[in-house]
């Protein structure tokens, strides 16, 4: 069996932390995320607060951690980020969420010169499902449902959310 590169095990590492942390009822999602702390994306994105993530996971300029939320009858922009990699847990009841039903994880590789999109895979997504984003996969949320799906997302290297140098590109 192959191992995962460390970069990728460690990001896979602290978003298991992260989750178990979360199941054990040690932590809610509250008492983790400062929920004022958004930047508005095409999801509602909430921010793991400084000093849980210094205790627990590790260095705030190592690693991103967010809760993002796909709103009813929201899909996200197709996009891909060129520095970041990804790896998010799909939320739902056992950490007192609402279950991501009809909630759909789709990815795609973006075509040159064109610029088209090329869709590769769709999944339903379920409660602990884990899936990995490498850097430059095309990748977007669709939610069919009629209440809120949210997921954990762990970035790292950390991308840039600082107007005029986002590291999320669309991708038309």
């Amino acid at each position: 069996m192959q191992k995962l590169p460390l970069y990728m095990r460690e990001r896979h590492e602290a978003l298991r932390k992260i989750y178990s942390l979360i199941l054990s009822g040690e932590e809610s999602i509250q008492s983790l995320f400062d929920f004022s702390k958004t930047v508005h994306a095409d999801l509602d994105l909430s921010w793991i607060r400084p000093d849980f993530q210094e205790k627990h996971i590790g260095p705030v300029e190592k690693y991103q951690i967010v809760i993002a939320t796909v709103n009813p009858e929201q899909t996200s922009d197709a996009h891909l980020h060129e520095v970041g990699a990804s790896s998010f847990v799909v939320l739902g009841p056992k950490v007192g969420v609402f279950a991501p039903s009809n909630l759909t994880f789709r990815t795609g590789e973006l075509l040159f010169p064109s610029g088209d999109i090329k869709m590769k895979s769709e999944v339903l997504c379920h409660e602990e499902l884990e899936i990995d984003i490498p850097s430059y996969q095309v990748h977007q949320f669709e939610n069919k449902g009629d209440k809120p799906a949210q997921v954990l997302i762990v970035t790292h290297p950390i991308i840039s959310v600082e107007e005029g140098k986002e590291d999320i590109h669309l991708a038309f």
